[in-house]
């Protein structure tokens, strides 16, 4: 009776020893390889008490034993040799995990549902395939450059001259993308060599809208400015060069018909005169962003305030033929 009474409490001890040791972060099982793929239990022990969840802390935890001079030689050897195996041990484990983590990959991939087949900006098959993968198993495929064009507009998005740049999204669905798809697709994109200063800029500020804003604001400004200034008919385009014009009319103490030049703005964006005044506006605001000081442009302003009856005379005659 007692006989049964200890062998089934030196049993409950050592079940509860063996659970411990397992479920312990100290023990806890790290390795994939199966104990007959290591070296020696020393090894197999050192991996598996090394500090650490990952490849990378274990090996630096396995670098930071060092060997003291109060070891006997014949210990400093078989220590060196331990760490040795403890090491491969790591590295192969490591590239079991990778390649794991691959077969895994392409069959998740191989097994997920296609939501579409064309791509929704060239209306065709893709030639450069990209990939967005869901967390619904959902996959979507896109052109190469067409979804890196759309994630380069976004990012130098705004509101009239105030720069507003979005986080990248699926062209199809319009959800933000995930950390990770972000950085998978400008990967994929890149590979295929499409690629832009802002998505280049964007992954150096750790793919964060906020970072992306602070470190890239002055040329975010600057772009903006221009496309305003470069799209016809845009109404802050507009406002932006009439205020320009006022104070190069102001400077040079001429009369200034603001109504003029909005309509030549609306009606006439490619007469020579517009163009003109077009490149000195963007040349001006470049310098008050970029520079410590302001570009003087006084000497090239002033022939075209003397001009602007020129601007008069051909609105006159449009509306004459309009008439």
């Amino acid at each position: 009776m007692n006989d049964s009474i200890d062998h089934s409490l030196k049993k409950n001890i050592k079940n509860t020893i063996k659970n411990t040791l397992l479920t312990s972060s100290f023990y806890r099982r790290w390795r994939v390889l199966p104990d007959s793929s290591c070296f020696s239990g020393r090894a197999i022990f050192c991996v598996d008490t090394l500090k650490g969840k990952y490849f990378t802390q274990k090996m630096n935890s396995l670098t930071e034993m060092v060997i003291t001079t109060k070891m006997s030689d014949q210990f400093k050897e078989d220590f060196t040799f331990m760490c040795n195996e403890a090491k491969k041990i790591l590295v192969m484990n490591q590239f079991v995990l990778i390649s794991m983590k691959r077969l895994y990959n392409f069959w998740r991939l191989k097994h997920l549902r296609m939501m579409n087949e064309n791509d929704p900006i060239t209306l065709s098959l893709p030639i450069k395939p990209v990939y967005v993968i869901t967390s619904s198993k959902y996959k979507f495929i896109y052109e190469a450059e067409s979804i890196a064009l759309d994630i380069h507009k976004r990012l130098l998005h705004h509101d009239g001259q105030i720069p507003d740049p979005l986080q990248p999204r699926n062209i199809l669905t319009n959800e933000l993308m995930t950390f990770q798809q972000t950085i998978s697709i400008i990967k994929q994109c890149k590979d295929y060599g499409y690629s832009h200063w802002t998505l280049e800029a964007f992954k150096k500020s750790g793919y964060s809208i906020r970072n992306f804003y602070r470190t890239q604001r002055p040329l975010l400004r600057y772009n903006a400015i221009v496309k305003i200034i470069n799209t016809p008919g845009d109404s802050d385009g507009i406002d932006t060069l009439t205020d320009f014009i006022n104070t190069q009319f102001d400077y040079h103490n001429i009369h200034y018909s603001p109504m003029l030049f909005v309509w030549a703005l609306r009606n006439i964006p490619r007469d020579p005169m517009i163009l003109e005044w077009k490149s000195l506006c963007k040349q001006w605001y470049s310098s008050l962003i970029f520079d410590t000081t302001l570009a003087i442009i006084e000497d090239k302003t002033k022939p075209l305030c003397k001009q602007w009856h020129e601007l008069q005379n051909k609105m006159i005659e449009m509306k004459k033929i309009k008439a």
